[in-house]
């Protein structure tokens, strides 16, 4: 009488092992923790590192994202997402909080910038220097006039048009009034333009 009490003893601790065992497996998968970021502020994600590519997506405030790469000169990560049709998005990480093992990220390269058919120059600053002083900031940006057929060149912040500049310059210094609270920063970038289009740099980002 006592056999089917035993088998079922024996099933039942069968079942509680297979169990422990699948949920031991879960917790492996997940010890190898990702990199991660937290959005603090709600926060485009562009196909690029700045204002001049399209956004793909706005995240909200505590979404978090795994982390694939990272473009330290312009303090932009790449991460993962499933919004976007190439599975990942740049984000600036001024508005974002890195939470686990960010020191392992790869560092990436910047892919052209979404806006097709400009001068044929591939635009590429090669001196950026200014200096703070009260709400006062002072740049000067340098860079190669390799274009043939441009109308122009014109410097942004923040995606805002700060002077247009003639064909053929290669050099400005811009004074810009602005309050930069400490911890704050903002972005500039350069354009050449022409009948066909316009063509960007790569984001410059400024605090004080």
């Amino acid at each position: 009488m006592e056999s089917p009490k035993i088998l079922s003893r024996f099933l039942l601790s069968t079942l509680l092992l297979i169990t422990l065992a699948a949920c031991q497996a879960i917790t492996t998968t997940r010890t190898g923790s990702a990199p991660l970021l937290t959005v603090r502020e709600g926060t485009n994600c562009r196909t690029g590192p700045g204002e001049a590519y399209e956004i793909v997506f706005t995240y909200a405030p505590g979404t978090t994202l795994e982390i694939v790469g990272r473009y330290d000169p312009g303090n932009f990560w790449v991460v993962k997402s499933d919004e976007s049709p190439t599975g990942t998005c740049w984000m600036w990480g001024e508005f974002v909080d890195v939470t686990e093992n960010s020191g392992a990220v790869p560092s990436v390269t910047p892919p052209p910038t979404s806006t097709t058919g400009g001068p044929s120059e591939t635009l590429f600053v090669e001196k950026w220097e200014y200096a703070c002083s009260g709400e006062t900031l002072t740049f000067t940006l340098s860079w190669k006039d390799q274009a043939t057929d441009e109308t122009g060149y014109r410097i942004f912040r923040n995606d805002q048009q700060l002077v247009e500049l003639p064909a053929d310059s290669a050099t400005y210094t811009y004074t810009d009034s602005l309050d930069v609270s400490a911890g704050e920063s903002v972005e500039y970038y350069l354009q050449v333009f022409g009948p066909d289009g316009s063509t960007n740099s790569a984001v410059m980002t400024v605090g004080c």
